[in-house]
Formats: structure tokens, C-alpha cells, sequence
């Protein structure tokens, strides 16, 4: 399952550097992670983690990964930022998740019913 999720984050990052127009600062590494706190977790140094769990349902995995990858075209938080600006950082990123959703997933040829597209 890890080599589907680091295939899945790459083609996602790619969609999303051709639709920003900007590069990534995504390291590379994309993580299963068993007891996650959140669904998953970008982080400082580029990595992206996502929960088991949520990776393996296949509506809940898109939407994740989309908005991890999102956080890597931020700019660089230090930790103390990023709690500083939370509702600024994770507002901002979610809402472009449901915005662009639909276009990266056409782009990427995934199927996924348009409840889910459109949630």
C-alpha cells in the first residue's frame, strides 16, 4: 500500500504544480501511519503522513492526499507559525481542496461518485 500512496501523492503533486504554476516543496516521502491523530499530517521537513485507515478508503484517500499536498506549496512554517496561524493555514488549504477536488481528479482519471466529488 505504500508504494500506491507514494504513486498517488506524485501524480497529485504534479496536477497541482501545473495548475499553480509553482513547484512543490514536497520531499519525496509519503508515509501509511498506524493511530494518526489527524487523517494525515504534512510535515516541516516536506514528509506527507496519512492514516491507514483513511488511505484505505478509497473516497476519504483523494481528498486527504489532496489537501496534504496543498500545505507542501505553503510557505515554510517553523512549528510555532503554523500554531499561530492554524485556522488561517488549514482554512485556507481545505477550502482550495474543495475547490480544485474535481479538476484533479479528472486530471488524474479517478472515478468517484459525484457525492464525492462534490463534498
Amino acid at each position: 500500500m505504500e508504494g500506491e500512496l507514494q504513486l498517488n501523492q506524485r501524480q497529485i503533486i504534479q496536477v497541482l504544480e501545473d495548475i499553480l504554476g509553482r513547484p512543490s516543496h514536497w520531499n519525496g516521502e509519503a508515509l501509511l501511519e498506524n493511530g494518526l491523530f489527524f487523517a494525515g499530517a504534512a510535515r516541516y521537513n516536506g514528509s506527507i503522513g496519512v492514516s491507514e485507515t483513511v488511505f484505505a478508503d478509497f473516497n476519504l484517500r483523494w481528498r486527504t492526499l489532496i489537501h496534504e499536498a496543498l500545505h507542501t506549496f505553503s510557505p515554510r512554517y517553523t512549528h510555532m507559525t503554523y500554531r499561530d496561524m492554524i485556522g488561517w493555514e488549514e482554512g485556507v488549504v481545505e477550502q482550495m481542496q474543495r475547490v480544485l477536488r474535481p479538476t484533479v481528479l479528472a486530471a488524474l482519471q479517478v472515478a468517484v461518485s459525484e457525492e464525492v466529488v462534490n463534498a
